[in-house]
């Protein structure tokens, strides 16, 4: 029971499935998380080539998924290199860190130059300002925008995560078993230096903290040692009441947020049948739409103008949005709704929390009676 609940701990997390039913790279580098864990783990037990090797290359093929997991990447080589002048095997340090200089290398050719581009377009600001914020961010998506009744449940969760870590740690440094320890501890450390990597990168490089999407490698590496405690339970009865509490909570909490409409990270993307069924209706399906758009829809619709073959024109990137009078509609958020009707626009209908609208016609416009 409690191997389920291990794994459930790690995997069953609303926020962390929907990348993987995306097919974002943001899935593959938890993914690469827990095995890259995994591997640092048996490593750590006869520090073995091999397994230094299948680390390097799990974390490698993470960050060529996704550039974010440069932080672990420089988190986990950290951590190989802890245990190895921990345990004095000094005689190994070049050849098993030939490795992880070799990747680095490979990683600073090929990502020099996105890099640069990343920097100049400002990619590097958005984030959060601290792990504080971080912290709360992550656990608020965690929740999937479930309260519970609490005015502030993702401060709370934060809290409650911090108290069991903190138990998970003293509980097995009371424990009496080494080699139920070593991978305990090594859990933690990877944890903490996880944490040290992103605020020392923070500091020298300007950049903010990882935040939303960003920050989801984070957790099994939040959740790994609250999965690996279990194994510290003994007592059967004990072990299968622990286990059916929080595998029960886990599975209500997945359950109970898990939404078929949409997903939290890209929940706008949600309202495009409708608003396709609006502005085309059938006996027009042919005609050219002038759509204009706050800056958040402009990939989606983009993608449906190119992929979809849906006849849209006008459609232009613009953050802060400028209203063009010879648009047919505005599909806009509600810090660009301001304005539109002394510049033309009538609201033609909402769709969820958004708004579109439609160029008013002289048969449309308002007039001196209506004033």
């Amino acid at each position: 029971m409690l191997q389920i609940t291990g794994f459930l701990l790690l995997c069953a997390h609303v926020y962390l499935l929907d990348f993987f039913s995306l097919c974002r790279g943001y899935g593959l580098v938890s993914c690469g998380m827990i095995w890259g864990a995994y591997t640092i783990m048996r490593y750590g037990e006869m520090f073995q080539f091999r397994w230094v090797v299948a680390c390097v290359l799990i974390l490698f093929l993470s960050v060529a998924s996704n550039f974010t997991a440069i932080l672990p990447f420089v988190s986990m080589g950290l951590v190989w290199f802890g245990m190895v002048v921990i345990k004095k095997r000094y005689v190994i340090l070049l050849k098993h860190g030939f490795v992880w200089l070799l990747a680095s290398g490979l990683l600073g050719i090929l990502l020099a130059y996105p890099f640069r581009i990343f920097r100049s377009e400002g990619e590097l600001e958005w984030g959060s300002k601290n792990l504080w914020v971080l912290s709360t961010d992550l656990a608020g998506n965690l929740l999937y925008g479930v309260q519970y009744g609490l005015d502030n449940a993702a401060s709370l969760l934060v809290f409650t995560f911090v108290l069991l870590l903190c138990l998970a740690a003293l509980f097995v440094l009371m424990s009496h078993s080494l080699n139920s320890k070593r991978p305990m501890l090594l859990s933690l450390g990877l944890l903490v230096v996880n944490l040290a990597v992103i605020y020392v990168y923070q500091k020298l490089t300007g950049s903010s903290m990882p935040l939303g999407r960003k920050s989801v490698y984070l957790i099994p590496i939040i959740f790994s040692p609250l999965a690996l405690v279990l194994g510290f339970v003994n007592q059967k009865i004990v072990g299968f009441l622990v286990g059916v509490i929080v595998s029960g909570f886990l599975l209500f909490h997945t359950f109970h947020a898990l939404s078929w409409r949409a997903v939290r990270e890209w929940y706008y993307d949600a309202y495009y049948p409708e608003l396709f069924s609006t502005i085309r209706p059938s006996q027009h399906a042919d005609d050219s739409i002038r759509l204009g758009s706050s800056w958040i829809f402009y990939p989606s619709l983009t993608y449906y103008q190119q992929a979809g073959k849906i006849p849209l024109s006008g459609l232009a990137y613009q953050r802060p949005l400028t209203i063009d009078p010879t648009v047919d509609y505005y599909y806009v958020e509600t810090s660009d709704s301001t304005g539109m009707h002394a510049q033309g626009f009538a609201l033609e209908k909402k769709l969820g929390p958004f708004f579109l609208f439609k160029k008013m016609t002289v048969s449309t416009l308002p007039t001196d009676g209506d004033n």
